[in-house]
């Protein structure tokens, strides 16, 4: 029996990944406005126009012109007579007059504000306004909302709906996005089959590689499960190797990377590249590798369901994030008490899955009892994990931390 030569801490192996990679982005290509959500801009997002292009009321009102009310009072109001289109206006001399608009209506020029309807009802065809209005009240001016020429969505940008929305009311169709990453999970074992085909004796289903498959999805990344897998032999393993440094920008083996007789994928894979590091201090998730091979990414992950999902979220995902150029991590967390003790493990990071519930004293993190790595059931029963760091040994009942969410 093999043991890891040393550890790496999590944050020394992102920092080799980060490093290694730090030039490594996927190519840019325009995306159709309609498909946009969910993708990563790849350049800051410039507007072509103002916007509004032209003053607009704010309001359901009318237009006017706010010097004629500027002697206005309760005891001398103004009297407008209402016009219910701009194409009245050359009908009319007299000066007194307002314009019947709706909320983001043009503005004519000469008028340079909206009284509301619920100030000044309308009464036989006039209104009265009994107080000044100054220029520009309940008036969206040119430019208000976008500038031409100013930054609309910054490169590195997740776009969401909002994005999508600024985008159209510049007139954008196309969006230049990052194209999705390509990952390639292969899967490893004589004891791994896949789903559908008949168990045999102590015969198990491949199911890391589906959680990779959904991660690589969270992550904004395009996944692809090798059809050959799952595989066995040191052949096996470069034939899927170069399958995947041919038509991917990574790739990662599942299973086979810990230190049993059996456990030969890194020490194949290190002969076709640089292995940057095998073994993490990291509780689940020990057993993680990863290598540069001809300038890709390609990684070992635990066999094990949830140390496979750890070692994802935790290193793999980093750099799929790195190489996005992301703003803001697609992780998020939010605060809550222990309900009980969790022990910690000093030298190792620990994370530990929990539910939520709130009570009267605020949310509340509940620690899964079933802790062991092939227990897939117990990622599925949490909201979220803790991280108790490598120099700490236990975390208290009542203590506040951070949970991080398992979103979809």
């Amino acid at each position: 029996m093999r043991t890891f030569r040393r550890l790496v801490k999590v944050d020394e192996a992102i920092s080799v990944l980060l490093e290694s990679f730090k030039d490594l982005e996927p190519p840019s290509v325009n995306v159709p406005l309609t498909l946009s959500y969910g993708r990563v801009t790849s350049c800051d997002v410039i507007a072509p126009i103002d916007v509004p292009h032209f003053n607009r009321s704010a309001v359901d009102g009318y237009a006017l012109k706010a010097e004629l009310t500027f002697n206005a009072s309760r005891d001398n109001p103004k009297r407008f007579k209402v016009l219910e289109s701009l194409n009245e206006i050359g009908q009319v001399q007299d000066h007194s007059i307002v314009i019947k608009v709706a909320t983001g209506q043009f503005i004519p020029e000469g008028f340079d504000a909206v009284v509301m309807s619920e100030v000044a009802p309308e009464v036989n065809g006039f209104i009265e306004v009994s107080e000044p209005i100054p220029p520009l009240r309940n008036v969206s001016v040119k430019g208000e909302d976008v500038k031409r020429g100013t930054i609309i969505v910054e490169k590195g940008t997740i776009i969401g709906p909002q994005h999508m929305g600024i985008m159209a009311s510049c007139g954008l169709t196309k969006v230049p996005a990052y194209r999705r990453i390509r990952i390639l999970i292969v899967s490893s074992g004589e004891e791994v089959k896949r789903p559908g085909e008949t168990l045999k004796g102590y015969e198990i289903y491949d199911s890391s590689s589906f959680i990779v498959y959904g991660l690589a999805k969270r992550f904004l990344s395009q996944p692809f499960i090798y059809p050959k897998s799952p595989i066995s032999s040191a052949e096996e393993v470069l034939e899927a190797l170069h399958y995947g440094l041919r038509g991917f920008d990574m790739v990662i083996f599942i299973g086979g990377t810990s230190v049993g007789p059996r456990d030969i994928i890194p020490q194949v894979l290190s002969k076709e590249g640089e292995l940057l590091f095998h073994g993490v201090a990291m509780k689940p998730g020990k057993p993680t590798a990863a290598l540069k091979i001809r300038g890709k990414p390609v990684f070992c992950l635990p066999g094990p369901p949830v140390s496979c999902f750890f070692s994802f979220i935790e290193i793999v995902a980093p750099l799929i994030e790195h190489m996005y150029g992301l703003k803001r991590s697609i992780k998020c967390k939010l605060r809550a008490r222990l309900r009980r003790n969790v022990p910690g493990e000093v030298g190792s990071r620990v994370y530990v899955r929990v539910s939520l519930r709130e009570s009267g004293d605020g949310l509340e993190a509940e620690p899964i009892a079933t802790g062991g790595s092939s227990v897939i059931s117990s990622i599925c029963k949490a909201q979220g994990y803790v991280v108790i760091p490598e120099d700490v040994d236990s975390l208290s009942e009542g203590e506040e931390v951070d949970v991080h969410l398992l979103v979809i």
